[in-house]
């Protein structure tokens, strides 16, 4: 009798040990999930000043104003495109003059602009 009160006394005995280190098992995992869920809010509030960031540096507004305040971008000219006849004269080699290849007040922006997508290119000359 005196050895199964023994056997039954040591089962208890590891029972409660086994269930006290399963419970700092599970507080300790819930520590570091907390941890983890901190970390993952931070994280998304810095992705969305990011995306907010982004927003107002891509503003069509602010690269307007950056445009006017720090550019000067004009329609290019027809004269200001290098072409082969520019190459050939800076390695040297000379070429019978033909003639501009596009008219003076070509638009080549614009032209280009247009045959991607004829609406924009309408209400640019329309402007």
């Amino acid at each position: 009798m005196k050895f199964v009160l023994i056997f039954l006394t040591s089962l208890l005995v590891t029972a409660v040990a086994g269930r006290f280190q399963a419970e700092a098992e599970v507080r300790q995992s819930q520590i570091e999930l907390s941890l983890l869920e901190e970390e993952v809010s931070n994280t998304a509030s810095q992705i969305e000043r990011v995306r907010l960031d982004v927003e107002v540096l891509e503003s069509a507004r602010r690269l307007n104003d950056l445009n006017e305040t720090h550019l000067s971008l004009k329609t290019v000219k027809a004269s200001q495109l290098a072409d082969d006849r520019d190459f050939a004269e800076t390695i040297g080699v000379t070429t019978a003059d033909q003639g501009p290849v596009l008219p003076e007040n070509a638009d080549v922006i614009g032209n280009a602009i247009g045959m991607i997508d004829p609406a924009i290119a309408e209400k640019a000359v329309g402007e």
